[in-house]
């Protein structure tokens, strides 16, 4: 009797053990390939949790480490549940999308992150893109640096470390992000980041310029931008992080944008950070773009419907200048933002005192609509501004 009894308690905690851990994502990996390879459809996640630790892909003849891709014609119905990301390899993206596919209806969690480098895209709850320097080259450019026509919608993210919850990079367009709650975090940089990407051996340091002129007149090197994207129905918690020094300009924001063009953010609330929408012309702006690109600098911006509660530093940010390139034209192209339509702002006035600038303004710009705003502080540089 005590024999079957002790194997019954075995038993019994070895499943218990088997209930309490979630299962690998192995699986849904291999099934979500093959649905793609199948022509596509929706897949719809059993699981209540799955954990997705790094793994090595070829994906569209570009190698990729991450947590898992979504892969063309594919939609990730999560179903209520949540993925789970432990990323402990370095440079690991997390929810890679592929172009022409979604994720929606669930929460991505970060439960471990070590070993990255400095990129917020590194260990993002869910990426579109590649980072610096995983652009290609200009003859085999990457398959993830033209990412286009994906959704993101009705997720939760946990990203309780210092990346991003959701990055979009590079020539990542025609996208949807839609009904999201990113959740409070002491070390996350940034809710939703939005980043220009290069092809070829790009550097945008001061002293590379030149270089950079010369490779780019040449077709070796070109910068590649988001474009198209709309932003709708957002919520941010509380993003705590802060800059050690008072001197610091890092840029920890609930949502930012660098060197993109036709971005439309509506409905978003944003319970605090350090900044809260920041649009920056990026290091070089588009002064490295292919033609496509250029005529479109930093043009369609459009902002509507959104609060802030607790801006730290400053609310809104829109900042047309690429300092890095100045180095070697002092007639920077297209650092004018124009088209800006900014409508419907709540700043909380029970804060206003602890934020510097409600919005800021550094560049000259164009057929820009500003109205309907309900703050204090709003300061512009090169003209009159009347709200």
């Amino acid at each position: 009797m005590k024999y079957f009894l002790f194997i019954y308690l075995l038993l019994l905690t070895h499943s218990i053990a088997n209930a309490s851990t979630p299962p690998g994502c192995e699986l849904l990996q291999d099934a979500l390939f093959d649905l793609s390879n199948a022509g596509g459809g929706t897949h719809t996640l059993s699981d209540d949790s799955v954990i997705c630790n790094a793994k090595q892909n070829n994906y569209m003849n570009t190698d990729s480490s991450h947590g898992l891709i979504v892969p063309e014609h594919v939609t990730l119905d999560l179903n209520g549940g949540t993925i789970q990301l432990s990323l402990t390899g370095g440079d690991d993206y997390g929810i890679r999308l592929a172009s022409n596919a979604a994720i929606k209806n669930g929460t991505i969690s970060l439960i471990e992150s070590s070993n990255s480098g400095l990129q917020t895209i590194w260990h993002s709850a869910i990426s579109v893109g590649a980072a610096y320097g995983h652009g290609g080259t200009s003859d085999n450019p990457s398959y993830f640096s033209n990412i286009g026509y994906w959704s993101i919608s009705n997720i939760n993210i946990n990203q309780p470390y210092d990346h991003a919850g959701i990055q979009i990079a590079s020539e990542a367009h025609h996208g949807l992000i839609e009904n999201i709650r990113i959740y409070s975090s002491e070390e996350a940089v940034v809710g939703i980041g939005i980043d220009w990407g290069s092809v070829g051996d790009f550097s945008s340091e001061d002293n590379t310029m030149t270089n950079m002129r010369e490779g780019w007149l040449a077709g070796d090197v070109y910068t590649t931008h988001p474009h198209h994207i709309t932003i709708n129905n957002i919520v941010i918690e509380n993003f705590t992080k802060q800059p050690k020094s008072e001197n610091s300009n890092e840029d920890y924001a609930a949502i930012r944008v660098s060197a993109g063009h036709a971005i439309s953010m509506s409905n978003i609330t944003i319970n605090e950070a350090w900044r809260g929408i920041i649009f920056r012309g990026g290091d070089v702006g588009y002064e490295f773009a292919q033609d496509s690109m250029r005529a479109h600098a930093h043009k369609a911006i459009r902002l509507e419907n959104f609060t802030i509660y607790n801006a730290h530093d400053q609310g809104v940010i829109i900042d047309g200048l690429a300092d890095n390139a100045t180095v070697w034209r002092s007639n920077i192209l297209n650092n004018i933002i124009a088209g800006v339509f900014i409508n419907g702002v709540d700043f909380a006035p029970d804060n206003a005192a602890i934020i510097n600038n409600d919005i800021y303004l550094n560049t000259p710009h164009i057929a820009n609509q500003i109205k309907n705003i309900n703050g204090t502080n709003i300061t512009q540089q090169g003209n009159q501004l009347n709200p």
